[in-house]
């Protein structure tokens, strides 16, 4: 294997010297930075942009068809297909559903809740469109990082995504589609640079996975991980599974708890929601639980049921995100040493 000397850190306000090309992960489709500037401004105190990545039209146009013309166009068929066609074929399902599961389509005053919903979830993904970088930060919609001062580097993995997750000295944080960044050459550069000397010089924690994908074995200064088996890292996500999700809420608020999340309690919490739902509902609503299951449910009783039976299968197959935080809270001594540190060299 060939070793590599630590590419100098780039000047707050030229960014030069530019950091040399950083290791790529497949081919991903090239952009140089988009007209009419960069649209997020620097942190205070910090350089200009030197790199971003702005959205295309065609990329508005997705977000808004994705995030409020599907579901717009699927309910609305759903509501013609049962009014209006197939009723034959749709008897049954009208009887067990009742004429109240579709009976608020037509009221425009029910659509205006979940529209303004849809809405506010678009506006929340327009702002991840938006990426800049300078010499020594990135910012992600409304996230930003000092990529010079990075704790935590970390790689997840799922499917064909591999979701970036850079945590500073400060706190803040970046998850992003590595390949997003990889799109803008200088941008990525910049970024990766700043992985380097963070992981290099300043103890960032980083798993063997992530030094692999992000070619970092290449550079002597980058020390060797700490070995972890892998039940060590898994054994949350097992737990989650062979209990068919219903240790999944209590794990996870664990993890929120060591690592002082807000995000993570509320994913914990909303983990709970479908098993104290269906256990709620049986307390007030089913007074003999064995009559219940002899008899044919209500309409109600078989939405409730659905709803809740749907949330726990989610949050059973939601399990695998356990490994992750799993992760997250092992590596939080490692943080901890590398805060110290960066503080020390912010001394010198």
């Amino acid at each position: 294997m060939s070793h590599l000397p630590v590419p100098p850190r780039p000047d707050p306000l030229t960014g030069r010297p530019r950091p040399p090309d950083a290791p790529l992960q497949g081919e991903p489709r090239a952009r140089d930075n988009s007209p009419g500037g960069a649209k997020l401004d620097s942190p205070n105190g910090r350089g200009p942009a030197l790199a971003w990545l702005n959205p295309r039209r065609r990329d508005v146009i997705g977000l808004i068809a994705v995030s409020v013309g599907l579901p717009v166009f699927t309910t609305t068929l759903i509501y013609i297909t049962i009014t209006q066609g197939l009723e034959s074929e749709l008897d049954g399902l009208i009887a067990m559903l009742g004429t109240e599961a579709y009976g608020w389509m037509p009221n425009p005053l029910l659509w205006l809740p979940a529209l303004v919903a849809m809405v506010a979830f678009a506006a929340g993904l327009y702002r991840k469109l938006w990426l800049a970088a300078g010499a020594d930060w990135l910012r992600y919609g409304n996230s930003r990082v000092d990529t010079y001062e990075l704790v935590r580097v970390s790689v997840n993995r799922y499917s064909e995504t591999s979701i970036l997750l850079l945590i500073d000295s400060g706190g803040s944080r970046v998850s992003i589609d590595a390949r997003a960044l990889m799109r803008n050459r200088d941008l990525w550069n910049l970024v990766y640079n700043g992985i380097l000397h963070s992981v290099a010089y300043g103890g960032a924690a980083v798993d063997a996975r992530t030094r692999a994908l992000l070619q970092l074995d290449q550079y002597p200064q980058v020390e060797r991980p700490v070995h972890r088996s892998w039940w060590s890292t898994a054994w949350w996500a097992v737990l989650g599974f062979v209990s068919l999700g219903m240790l999944t809420p209590v794990l996870a608020a664990a993890g929120a708890w060591r690592l002082r999340s807000w995000s993570a309690a509320a994913l914990a919490t909303a983990a709970a929601l479908p098993l104290a739902g269906g256990l709620a509902f049986f307390l007030l609503f089913v007074p003999d639980a064995k009559a219940f299951f002899q008899e044919s449910p209500s309409a109600f009783e078989a939405w409730v049921l659905g709803i809740c039976g749907i949330g726990q299968v989610s949050v059973w197959t939601g399990s695998m995100f356990l490994v992750p935080l799993r992760r997250h809270v092992l590596d939080l001594p490692r943080m901890s040493a590398a805060r110290v540190r960066f503080a020390e060299l912010r001394r010198t």
